[in-house]
C-alpha cells in the first residue's frame, strides 16, 4: 500500500487575527477543510562541547485549517479552542469557563489592536505542512 506523502509549503501572507495564506492550492491537491502545521523555521543544534550539529529541530506553532482554496493559494483560519476563566466574574458567565478560539496574535488577546507580521508569532514564508492524522 502507498503511503501519501503530506502537502507541503509556506506561508505566504498573515491577512487578520485569524486567518492566514499558504502558498499551494487545488493545483497541488489543496482542498476545503484540510489541516496544515504552521511550524518554526529548522533550527540547528549543536553539540556544545564540539560545535557539531547533533540534530534538526522544527516545532509547532499552531494548526490552520482550509476555509478557501484557489489555484495557487489557499486561505486557512485557526481552529483550535482553549478555555479561560473559573470564578472571575469578568471572565466568565455564572462561573463557567469560556471557550476561545486560539489566534495568530503573539499574546493570544481577545481584544488587541494588530498588525500583521509584528503582532504576530507566525511569520511570512514559515513552513507549512498538511495534517493527515489529527492526534
Amino acid at each position: 500500500m502507498e503511503e501519501t506523502q503530506p502537502l507541503q509549503g509556506r506561508v505566504a501572507a498573515v491577512l487578520n487575527t485569524r486567518e492566514l495564506a499558504i502558498n499551494i492550492g487545488s493545483q497541488a491537491g489543496v482542498q476545503i477543510g484540510m489541516k496544515f502545521q504552521v511550524l518554526h523555521p529548522e533550527e540547528n543544534v549543536s553539540d556544545p562541547d564540539t560545535q557539531e550539529i547533533i540534530g534538526h529541530l522544527q516545532r509547532e506553532k499552531i494548526r490552520v485549517k482550509v476555509v478557501e482554496v484557489r489555484e495557487r493559494m489557499a486561505i486557512c483560519s485557526t481552529y483550535e479552542t482553549f478555555q479561560t476563566g473559573g470564578t472571575a466574574p469578568v471572565s466568565t458567565l455564572m462561573g463557567l469557563p469560556l471557550t476561545h478560539v486560539r489566534t495568530l496574535d503573539s499574546n493570544d488577546a481577545l481584544f488587541r489592536s494588530f498588525t500583521p507580521g509584528v503582532a504576530t508569532f507566525v511569520r511570512v514564508a514559515d513552513p507549512v505542512i498538511q495534517v493527515l492524522d489529527e492526534d
